[in-house]
């Protein structure tokens, strides 16, 4: 059963309305932090959606803009320079993609704290602000608030990468 899954393509809008055609529902925009997005919606009880976001989106140097888009359908969160700090250089390779720093990430929250991150977004967002901090960037005695939203049935589709990890 899927309930929520994002993927890239060249054409998101398209992709999004050959999905919606098979699931048998419906597609439209999807409003969020990726410009260009489209999403294609089951007609089921579980909110079954397939968000299809432009190649291009999770490359590396590509998050200030997402940003901007943000932004600008939101009012509430005013973005500016200094307000939020953007450090997109532990991306890796692409999007779902596991790096090194997002494995150690995940397995260290794991085993001291019993917090399990998604391997895709908030994996690799906490192996940044480890790097951070291990980097002298952000120090240790400062006060860091970091939103986990969610995620960990991602861990599924990456169980090869963490045993890798916990037999080295």
């Amino acid at each position: 059963m899927i309930h929520h899954v994002s993927i890239p393509a060249r054409d998101p809008e398209h992709v999004a309305e050959v999905l919606a055609e098979l699931l048998g529902g419906y597609a439209g925009p999807f409003i969020g932090p990726l410009p260009g997005s489209f999403a294609a919606y089951a007609n089921d009880a579980h909110g079954t959606g397939i968000e299809v976001y432009g190649t291009d989106a999770f490359t590396p140097g590509s998050t200030v803009p997402p940003l901007k888009h943000l932004a600008s359908i939101s009012t509430a969160i005013p973005l500016s320079r200094g307000v939020i700090w953007v450090e997109d250089g532990h991306v890796g390779p692409g999007y779902g993609q596991p790096t090194p720093g997002m494995t150690e990430a995940v397995l260290m929250l794991a085993r001291l704290e019993g917090v399990l991150l998604d391997p895709v977004y908030s994996g690799k967002a906490m192996a940044g602000l480890i790097d951070l901090v291990r980097k002298g960037e952000i120090d240790k005695s400062e006060t860091v608030v970091f939103l986990h939203t969610g995620g960990a049935v991602g861990l599924f589709g990456y169980t090869g990468v963490f045993e890798q990890a916990m037999v080295h």
